[in-house]
């Protein structure tokens, strides 16, 4: 479900005109002189469980939700001429604004919850340990959690059920198990059409 919402965001960034190359990780650091944006798994963070919202779908059953970690860092670096460490933040600051924006906007129209959980410039010791010690302008860091369905599905290969249709005034029903948004990555999801 991250990588499809990782593109997702690559077309928004790109509608915005955010000139950065946007990056699925883990991937080292961008070459100095090129600043870019590396969307990840934040294997840093084990995710967490929550019980289904009242109201959660019963085809299949959702039985919980479960939080998948994401952190998306900026390797910013101001092409100005003899750019201090305020031009680099800047460039950084506006890039995150445009980030959490069109994550907030792709995780609404995929009817998936997203929750910020920290953001921030990475310290000279974050950036040691992350072996980027000698990137010439800042990396700032966004970690984030978007919740998905736990479904409990007869099995791992559920096939999708054939649309089944009634008489005017039924309902008509299909099984999608595709990674389209809010079906949970694969998982079966229903849509329904009210026939008239």
């Amino acid at each position: 479900m991250l990588h499809a919402i990782y593109l997702e965001l690559q077309e928004a960034l790109k509608a915005r005109g955010v000139p950065f190359d946007v990056l699925y990780g883990p991937f080292p650091a961008p070459v100095p002189g090129s600043s870019a944006i590396v969307f990840d798994v934040d294997a840093t963070t084990k995710g967490q469980f929550r019980p289904a919202p009242s109201g959660a779908p019963r085809n299949p059953s959702v039985i919980l939700q479960r939080a998948l970690p994401g952190v998306v860092r900026v390797y910013a670096q101001s092409t100005k001429d003899g750019a201090a460490d305020w031009d680099h933040r800047r460039v950084a600051e506006r890039v995150v604004d445009q980030i959490v924006a069109s994550l907030r906007r792709i995780c609404v129209a995929r009817r998936e919850q997203i929750d910020f959980q920290s953001a921030g410039l990475m310290s000279a010791q974050e950036l040691d340990e992350a072996g980027i010690q000698t990137w010439p302008g800042v990396v700032h860091e966004t970690k984030f959690q978007v919740w998905r369905g736990v479904t409990d599905s007869v099995s791992y290969t559920a096939e999708a059920a054939d649309t089944k249709t009634l008489a005017a005034g039924g309902v008509t029903t299909s099984l999608d198990t595709s990674d389209s948004p809010g079906t949970g990555a694969g998982l079966p999801s229903a849509d329904v059409e009210i026939i008239k």
